[in-house]
């Protein structure tokens, strides 16, 4: 993953949320947004709202207006790698520019959805293993953002 490109995404909206996933054994993943995504931080400490701007070289100037925050994450949200009952999204359609914004289209199972090119960024590193899914709850509902 590119950190680098969530710093960025993070930096450009002016929001650094910061959620701590509680694991079993006590372990604690933490996970970098800027209120549209979340990336997983891996190899790094414990980040808190005092020094994760510091971390990515936001100087104080713009900290100031950069709005922090660290919480734990939803339970509402599974951030496991695999879900039963997830379903693969297609993928394969190009890219396209919408209202001034490079979206990927993408077919789930109520017809087209699209994200923006740029929340796929820090990925580009793993692009050619990069599957995208769709989770479905126990009747097989799509899971809704509460």
């Amino acid at each position: 993953m590119k950190l680098k490109k969530v710093a960025a995404l993070c930096s450009a909206n002016k929001a650094f949320f910061l959620f701590d996933e509680n694991r079993e054994g006590g372990e604690v993943r933490q996970w970098l947004g800027d209120g549209y995504s979340i990336y997983l931080l891996s190899g790094l400490p414990i980040l808190d709202e005092n020094n994760v701007c510091a971390m990515f070289d936001i100087p104080e100037k713009k900290r100031k207006k950069c709005r922090t925050k660290r919480q734990p994450v939803s339970e509402v949200y599974s951030l496991e790698d695999w879900e039963q009952g997830e379903r693969s999204l297609n993928d394969e359609w190009p890219t396209v520019e919408y209202d001034g914004r490079i979206v990927k289209p993408l077919s789930t199972m109520d017809g087209m959805t699209f994200i923006q090119d740029k929340y796929l960024a820090p990925l580009e590193d793993i692009a050619d293993y990069l599957r995208l899914f769709e989770r479905v709850d126990k009747d097989g509902n799509k899971c809704q953002r509460q």
